[in-house]
């Protein structure tokens, strides 16, 4: 199983759907589709080193999903999240993606042509960001923050010892 997409229905009468390595399955009590939703629901219950750069952007309405979750570890990328497509109460249809790659790109094409196979799309917005949640975006950002507040410290630093030494001379 490299590739799992999970989701709710329309209507609490259908049955839940999930998609295997491409391959559609509606019975998720037995074989391989009840093996797919118990791996999925255990990488959801997994936290992701990311949480807080998500919260901060839903806090700032960039991300609409409520339950929005991202991850990557060494073995892939999940992401939970909510599909445009409301169900018969006017809720998001949310959804569990997870895939054996580390390359958010191709994540995010595999994602896509899951959902496009249920006639379901994904809040553009939000998988834009996928890209910048690799590590070198992460990092690269930590480092130029880092970089912005010593030259920040150094200035204060400055300005303060020229304000005593001033006061000093007078």
């Amino acid at each position: 199983m490299n590739n799992i997409l999970y989701t709710q229905n329309e209507s609490p009468n259908q049955r839940n759907t999930i998609i295997i390595d491409g391959n559609l399955y509606s019975d998720l009590t037995s074989g391989i589709a009840s093996d797919a939703f118990k791996s999925i629901n255990k990488k959801s219950d997994e936290e992701g080193n990311k949480v807080w750069i998500i919260k901060k952007l839903i806090a700032c309405g960039k991300i609409e999903s409520k339950n929005f979750k991202f991850f990557k570890d060494s073995s892939g990328i999940f992401i939970k999240a909510c599909f445009q497509e409301k169900d018969e109460l006017g809720r998001n249809m949310p959804f569990m993606f997870y895939a054996k790659t580390t390359d958010t790109k191709e994540a995010y094409q595999i994602l896509c042509d899951y959902a496009s196979k249920i006639k379901r799309s994904c809040f553009e917005k939000e998988l834009k960001f996928l890209t910048y949640l690799s590590n070198k975006y992460v990092y690269g950002g930590i480092g130029i923050l880092t970089i912005i507040t010593l030259l920040l410290s150094i200035s204060f630093w400055k300005v303060a010892n020229y304000i005593i030494l001033w006061k000093a001379a007078n």
